[in-house]
């Protein structure tokens, strides 16, 4: 049996003052909390017409705890385990440029939350805290490492997409 605990966190700016990049901020998914798809969750923009747009932030933390065990049905040179997870994350505050919603027409409260202030903004800095459980299959096949992940995101909101299914591989050195 192994059990893992596992914490990150992310702040990027830009140097000299300048807007943060657009493609520098972090995107939240399945890399920070499993069951959401790439840039599934975090900041949206809020321009009528945009679909709610994923812009990333600039701040990000998440944790994860995993317990793994091997499957002891199976011959132990398969190099299976089975994994069950939960992980818990949050993305806000985007610090890019905002030219391309200068003249739009805007949303004032991001789908399912409120903002604290009287101005319309161009983007959803949601600060909620997404969540998920979830079971894999970790496979160290003749090829490398390979995982199978089924993830269930249990704290989410109507605009964010999921992935419930991930398949992930890498290399061993």
């Amino acid at each position: 049996w192994v059990a893992m605990v596992r914490f990150q966190a992310g702040h990027a700016t830009s140097w000299g003052g300048k807007d943060l990049r657009m493609m520098d901020h972090f995107q939240a998914g399945p890399t920070i909390v499993r069951g959401f798809a790439p840039a599934g969750f975090g900041p949206r923009d809020l321009t009528y017409g945009s679909n709610l747009d994923p812009l990333g932030g600039s701040m990000y933390w998440a944790a994860t705890v995993e317990l793994q065990t091997p499957l002891y049905f199976a011959p132990k040179d398969f190099g299976m385990r089975l994994a069950f997870f939960h992980d818990v994350g949050m993305l806000w505050d985007y610090q890019g440029p905002t030219s391309w919603a200068e003249k739009g027409i805007y949303m004032t409260t991001c789908p399912e939350t409120t903002f604290s202030g009287a101005v319309p903004a161009p983007l959803c800095n949601d600060t909620k805290i997404r969540a998920s459980v979830g079971m894999g299959l970790i496979w160290d096949s003749p090829f490398g490492p390979l995982r199978f992940d089924l993830a269930y995101p249990y704290s989410k909101q109507g605009y964010d997409h999921t992935q419930i299914f991930r398949f992930g591989g890498g290399t061993k050195f």
